[in-house]
């Protein structure tokens, strides 16, 4: 019997017109509404129709949106969307509201789309207010890269509506908001980025944090003043701190000004309290909602980072560069800034070519040109090309330095051209580029900062006055919420502290050891293992030979003797003979003792 239906059901169609299909669809459409049947199963059954069905078309698909971003399908709710804007063609303020609901929901797939979205509804608002609350829906990190037409329209608006301080209510709210996107386009023009400043310090020494709309605006201007590292970090990680204390960490949060707080407190060296980052991934997963996981994952890396995660920070962004965020939208000076210091940091040469690879081929906003020099110079330079590297990073690192952002911590390039001067023979330059950060690092005040430069001037100064230095560097960095360039530090010291026969070295070496192991870098705890074992023979501790330690330690991590011997290319008498000597110097009767014998001599 279905199968009778089903040819019926052909011939009928057949037999009819496009038009009286389409006809009969509309009635059967309408029949489905009328009866009560849920928004969606209409809406499904409107998508194929393409003539206009009448504004209660548009209410269904608009509910049937709404339902479908609540059970964590925007894309779809996009489709029932983009399908009301034909039954609103004409234009008007119910366009308008189907373009704002669209770029409510594309905010969590397409960022760039949802602006679109929202400047395609201003020219159809009637009232400087409704235009305002329009204009507000982008999101303030997507104004960063926006074409200049677009940027002046919000100007416009702005000025529409008026100065905020002279305004009250949702009105001054609204233009708190609107400034707050435009402070935030300012930080690419060096003349605007230098009137934040003066602009935070209008605000006085305690901001009005009461409303969301003064808290978006004064992360802008904390923001814009880490870029330029003025005032003292300390001042802005104050501020920073109490925006924070009334924000929660969700998706819907990183289209605000979350990510910007991210950056500037962590710029600060104050880490501050984002574990609730962990909650809102998981909350956009369960919405699908790409976007929102991408600007998050990016967010985490860089509190990682900054805390001495290299290797997560980097595993961070490439699941945020797998989702398409930064390939599907308009870079931001800020996305781009936290993901490629993170791939620079992490020396991870995949992930420095893959931003590399998605980069726009072209841009006039200089601060990405310059940000993208930089990457292709550390690329450079990991790839050997050691002269080419320096040029390029210099040249770029100055731009940087000409647009205003001269934040020690945000853009460390300094100290790494400094360290490659010295392993092409150009001591000289590399220690007036260190002594250059020093200078800007003790300005700004965060630690890492200041034990970042001195830890690179003391690799640069030979003598009592390296050991001093590298003094000033361990210490500056015990406060630091970066473990990592703590350890750094510490193998640099203890290094040099060995050498001169220090006593003090050992407990440095093993410092580092943990804190490398700690923050999952093993090439720095193999480095301290290293010295450690020099340690001890140097002080005697130890009775094995070089050799014997090293037949020994690879006994002790498990291999065998044939292994052994094929990795140092020697004889299987050979390994014997060392193993036997190392036994008997240790003073153990079998290979399950070697490793807490090593331990104890100082080997491991």
């Amino acid at each position: 019997m279905t199968h009778v239906h089903s040819c019926m059901q052909d011939a009928v169609e057949e037999a009819l017109t496009v038009e009286e299909r389409e006809t009969v669809r509309s009635r059967a459409v309408r029949l489905l509404y009328d009866t009560g049947k849920p928004p969606e199963q209409v809406a499904l059954h409107l998508l194929s129709i393409t003539n206009p069905q009448g504004e209660w078309a548009t209410e269904c698909l608009r509910s049937a949106a709404d339902i479908a971003v609540r059970r964590g399908a925007p894309a779809v709710a996009a489709r029932y969307l983009r399908r009301a804007l034909l039954e609103t063609s004409s234009g008007g303020e119910d366009r308008a509201g189907v373009l704002l609901d669209l770029a409510e929901v594309e905010r969590s797939v397409d960022l760039a789309v949802s602006t679109r979205f929202a400047f395609d509804a201003l020219p159809l608002l009637s009232s400087p207010r409704d235009r305002a609350a329009a204009a507000v829906r982008v999101v303030p990190t997507m104004a960063g890269d926006r074409p200049v037409p677009v940027l002046r329209v919000i100007r416009e608006i702005s000025l529409e509506l008026g100065d905020p301080d002279a305004l009250t209510g949702i009105d001054r709210e609204l233009a708190l908001r609107l400034e707050a996107r435009l402070r935030y386009a300012a930080v690419r023009d060096p003349v605007e980025l230098t009137g934040v400043g003066a602009r935070l310090d209008s605000l006085g020494p305690d901001p009005g944090m009461d409303t969301s709309a003064e808290r978006e605006l004064l992360t802008v201007l904390l923001y814009g003043a880490t870029l330029t590292a003025r005032p003292r970090a300390a001042e802005i990680a104050r501020l920073a701190t109490k925006v924070l204390r009334h924000e929660v960490a969700s998706p819907t949060h990183m289209h605000t000004t979350m990510p910007l707080l991210v950056c500037t407190l962590t710029s600060t060296d104050a880490i501050g309290e984002f574990s609730a980052l962990d909650t809102a991934l998981e909350q956009a997963r369960g919405r699908n909602a790409s976007a929102e996981q991408a600007l998050i994952c990016i967010a985490q890396a860089w509190v990682l980072l900054r805390m001495g995660r290299p290797a997560k920070a980097g595993a961070a962004v490439a699941d945020a560069v797998m989702m398409d965020l930064l390939e599907r939208n308009r870079w931001d000076p800020m996305t781009t800034a936290m993901s490629m210091t993170v791939a620079v940091e992490s020396r991870d040469v995949v992930l420095a070519e893959r931003l590399l690879a998605i980069a726009p081929e072209w841009t006039d906003n200089p601060f990405l040109v310059a940000c993208f020099g930089l990457l292709r110079g550390s690329v450079a330079a990991w790839r050997g090309a050691l002269a080419p590297a320096v040029e390029i990073l210099t040249d770029n690192g100055r731009e940087l330095d000409r647009l205003g952002w001269r934040n020690p911590v945000l853009l460390p390039w300094r100290t790494s051209v400094a360290l490659m001067c010295r392993r092409l023979g150009k001591t000289d330059v590399g220690l007036e580029l260190a002594e250059e950060e020093r200078v800007r690092a003790e300005a700004w005040g965060a630690p890492v900062g200041v034990g970042r430069a001195l830890r690179v001037l003391g690799a640069l100064t030979a003598g009592a006055r390296g050991v001093t230095l590298s003094r000033g560097a361990v210490a500056a960095l015990e406060s630091s919420a970066d473990k990592l360039e703590l350890g750094k530090a510490l193998l640099q010291l203890g290094t040099r502290l060995r050498v001169s026969g220090e006593p003090e070295a050992t407990e440095l070496l093993w410092r580092c050891r943990r804190l490398a192991t700690e923050c999952e870098v093993p090439s720095l705890a193999e480095r301290a293992r290293v010295e450690l074992a020099r340690a001890a023979v140097d002080a005697g501790r130890s009775p094995l030979t070089r050799s014997e330690q090293q037949v020994a330690l690879m006994a002790a991590s498990g291999r065998t003797n044939r292994e052994i011997a094929d990795t140092l290319m020697v004889g299987m008498r050979v390994v014997e003979k060392h193993l036997t000597s190392s036994y008997r110097k240790l003073k153990v009767g079998r290979r399950s003792e070697l490793a807490a014998a090593l331990r104890a001599a100082g080997h491991l």
